[in-house]
């Protein structure tokens, strides 16, 4: 899970030197951390990011500006750049937990679950009272099939945070892997109830109610999912709904939702869940397309 930590303005600007700006010069550096410290357009991030790099007056928050411009690299798929920014980043300051965090994002984000997991590890030794740290290891753990890994991951950081919705729903996800339908459906209506307005607890729930054939509640899972989106383009939730209705003999549906999940310029289609529901649609339009029996998408 790739966790943005954003600064108040005022704060980052106390952090900095700002002695002997003109007033020109001052707006300019406070427009510059305003860019990188908004988490909407990553490019606009990533610009105002290096800009204040750049800028002497931000020496003193160079670590914490690499971060954010590290963070906004994964999200374009720009892995390889994202870790050489973590790697100055903690050079600097080698006992921030949330840099160590980081990086694991990036190295998972890669598909290098090992680096990432002694990236969590370390986060975790240099903070082991956070949460995020345990959930993301867990999600690496996942990623290897490790599930029992995961889910005492997953319980270590519901422990820490019992009132975080995304530990129930990473938990959930593990147990629908290991094929405890049941026990996966508990967790992730316990995530609804803490965020109803989530979307990936209703992406992976509408998987889990797939699973057990129970095909209009799943769709109603996916366009809770979708609704919840600003955007409607929730990439995770097209594929299910492509998939359900393709177990359904709605090939038309199905086609239709697997090209919106193809087409979606969401910013999360480089990361999971995200870029392997890309794949699964991308895959049965093919299929669909050929007039050959699309590929089983197995329980785990």
């Amino acid at each position: 899970m790739v966790r943005r930590i954003l600064l108040s303005l005022g704060a980052m600007w106390l952090i900095c030197e700002p002695i002997g700006l003109s007033p020109p010069a001052m707006a300019a550096i406070q427009k510059d951390l305003q860019d990188c410290n908004q988490k909407v357009d990553p490019d606009r991030q990533i610009a105002g990011c290096t800009r204040a790099i750049a800028s002497p007056p931000a020496r003193n928050i160079r670590g914490f500006l690499l971060y954010n411009r590290g963070i906004a690299w994964i999200s374009k798929g720009e892995f390889d750049r994202a870790i050489a920014d973590f790697d100055e980043a903690i050079r600097l300051d080698p006992k921030k937990a949330f840099l160590h965090e980081g990086r694991g994002n990036a190295w998972a984000s890669k598909g290098e679950f090992d680096r990432a997991v002694a990236d969590f590890d370390e986060a975790i030794r240099l903070d082991p009272k956070n949460s995020g740290p345990y959930n993301d290891r867990g999600l690496a753990w996942k990623q290897k099939r490790e599930f029992d890994r995961a889910i005492a991951d997953f319980n270590d950081a519901i422990r820490l945070t019992p009132k975080w919705a995304l530990p129930y729903v990473n938990r959930g996800e593990a147990w629908r892997l290991k094929g405890d339908l049941d026990q996966a459906l508990t967790d992730l209506n316990q995530a609804v109830t803490l965020d109803p307005k989530g979307t990936l607890v209703y992406a992976f729930r509408g998987d889990t109610l797939r699973y057990k054939g129970e095909f209009a509640r799943a769709i109603a899972d996916y366009e809770s999912a979708l609704q919840n989106m600003a955007s409607h383009d929730y990439i995770p939730a097209l594929t299910g709904l492509g998939l359900t209705y393709e177990k359904m003999g709605d090939l038309a549906k199905a086609h239709t939702n697997f090209e919106k999940a193809r087409d979606s310029q969401s910013n999360a289609r480089f990361t999971e869940p995200s870029s392997t529901s890309l794949e699964t649609a991308r895959a049965q339009l093919a299929a669909l397309d050929s007039g050959v029996a699309p590929p089983t998408i197995p329980l785990s």
